[in-house]
């Protein structure tokens, strides 16, 4: 391989990288401006055994499935969990095990 060939390979290789880092800061600028959306309003209430948990925030950020994750690992058992269009809310009706079948 010529001199002229090797620099040739140089630069379309550092071209290359060069579009491939502008495509990741893009990627990366968008996931802050998604992440920079405000935070979800939380409400906790017990009504009698259960503890119902309202989330609010815009959907892009919509945390349920962390919630449910949480929820499972300090062994509770999501019962039921209702979403909503637009500037979305939760509400997940729960229970610590071992569960009761009869509740559902």
């Amino acid at each position: 391989m010529d001199k002229a060939s090797l620099l040739g390979d140089a630069i379309a290789y550092i071209t290359d990288l060069q579009k491939k880092l502008k495509e990741v800061e893009s990627e990366r600028e968008m996931d802050q401006k998604r992440r920079a959306v405000e935070c979800p309003e939380i409400e906790v209430q017990t009504v009698r055994d259960e503890v119902v948990v309202t989330v609010s925030c815009p959907l892009e950020t919509h945390p349920v499935s962390k919630v449910i994750h949480v929820l499972k690992e300090a062994q509770m058992n999501v019962v039921e969990s209702k979403l909503s269009a637009g500037k979305t809310w939760s509400s997940i009706p729960l229970w610590s095990s071992p569960m009761d079948p009869s509740r559902w």
